[in-house]
């Protein structure tokens, strides 16, 4: 039986077996593992190569979001010019996978070859720069091609790819775990690109499958006649705000439990998981409200107001843990792994109070009958523009 996500006002008209809307939930899961291991897997190789693991992950980040922006920009571009935007997905997600094995071997071959790249800070970007940038940037491209899949209209941004935001998440604090301790423990580092490089063209080959049954209709683009129910620069204001916010507070909270469990990678990895599986409640509660018929304008205040009051909270409370001390006491990188995990659950509130955000500000940006890629492009590309603002802030500034 068919499921069919819009109707004939909505700009995309896609017909979808009941059970593919989970395996577009699935895709959009492996998706995020995928990127975050990849993103922890960089930083432990920028970081064998430059010796400090808090400029490994500066570096990392800065490439990972400036590419994944642009690429995002990029995808929503194209999504807005293609009908068949699985295939697009499919075609992104292998390209990603496939760049990030060749990008892994020239980087290698460069710092073995120029030695005296290591001492050079331009050099140590430019290898972060090689290793990350096009792997980041095709998987960006690959997001607003799912979007204009399965967004039936503006009016339902919230309600339809809320789950699939918190599911990409989940997925996202699964290859934090994966990437940073578990994969390069049990195989070592080699394999552990190699296995999340096939898993995410196992992504891409699924999205190809599924690009037979989940496909356009045919129907016109036309306007709809709802209005926004605020002013689209509230929004655009909110998805940028988040984004500096979340991960300023983010790069705190990781500074933080540098200090609590004497250990930088268990650390970063345990404020990592847990801040994005708050994010992915967030994402998937603020999904619920909105089936239930509440307005995304409202939706917005209560996270926004909630997250204010949750990082004057943390600004209260991260001291007095400091004082208190700790370290990690385990004596396998598992076990490790847990006691990291335990230790940073108190930033699951903060991050689920943020995780309702994007998904609201989305549906107040952008026209109802614009494409629904293009829109998400511009939506992400802007929300991670301020993270990559609001991480250097956290550990420049505010500091």
């Amino acid at each position: 039986m068919a499921v069919l996500h819009g109707d004939s006002t909505t700009p995309n008209y896609y017909a979808c077996r009941a059970g593919d809307a989970a395996w577009l939930s699935v895709l959009w899961a492996l998706s995020g593992f995928s990127v975050l291991a990849l993103e922890t897997l960089w930083m432990r190789e920028v970081a064998l190569r430059v010796g400090s693991t808090a400029v490994a992950s500066a570096l990392v980040v800065t490439v990972f979001f400036v590419s994944a922006a642009l690429g995002n920009l990029f995808g929503g571009r194209f999504a807005a010019r293609r009908g068949a935007v699985l295939s697009a997905y499919a075609l992104f997600e292998g390209a990603s996978a496939l760049s990030a094995l060749a990008s892994l071997a020239l980087y290698r071959s460069c710092w073995v070859s120029v030695s005296a790249a290591q001492s050079a800070p331009w050099a140590a970007l430019m290898g972060a720069a090689l290793l990350a940038a096009v792997p980041s940037f095709l998987s960006g491209a690959s997001f607003p091609c799912l979007a204009e899949a399965v967004v039936p209209g503006g009016d339902r941004r919230t309600a339809s790819a809320g789950v699939l935001y918190g599911a990409n998440l989940f997925g996202a604090a699964l290859g934090v775990v994966a990437g940073g301790v578990l994969l390069p423990w049990t195989c070592g580092a080699t394999a552990a690109f190699a296995l999340t490089a096939a898993l995410q063209a196992a992504g891409g080959l699924c999205a190809w499958r599924l690009s037979g049954r989940v496909r356009a209709a045919g129907v016109a683009r036309a306007a709809r006649a709802a209005a926004p129910s605020a002013p689209a620069a509230a929004g655009w204001l909110a998805l940028a705000a988040s984004g500096v916010l979340a991960l300023a507070s983010q790069t705190l909270l990781i500074v933080w439990a540098r200090q609590v469990l004497e250990g930088s990678v268990y650390a970063a990895c345990g404020v990592l998981a847990d801040f994005l599986v708050g994010l992915g409640a967030g994402g998937w509660a603020a999904a619920l409200l909105r089936r239930r018929g509440w307005p995304a304008l409202r939706l917005l205040g209560l996270f926004a107001c909630g997250s204010s009051l949750g990082l004057v909270a943390l600004a209260g409370v991260a001291p007095s843990a400091v004082a208190a001390g700790g370290g990690l006491t385990a004596d396998a990188p598992p076990a490790l792994l847990a006691q990291a995990l335990l230790a940073c659950l108190p930033a699951l509130p903060l991050a689920f109070l943020m995780g309702g955000v994007f998904p609201a500000a989305w549906e107040l940006v952008g026209s109802p009958s614009a494409s629904e890629g293009r829109v998400l492009g511009r939506a992400m590309a802007l929300n991670k523009a301020g993270a990559a603002a609001g991480a250097a802030a956290g550990l420049f500034v505010l500091l």
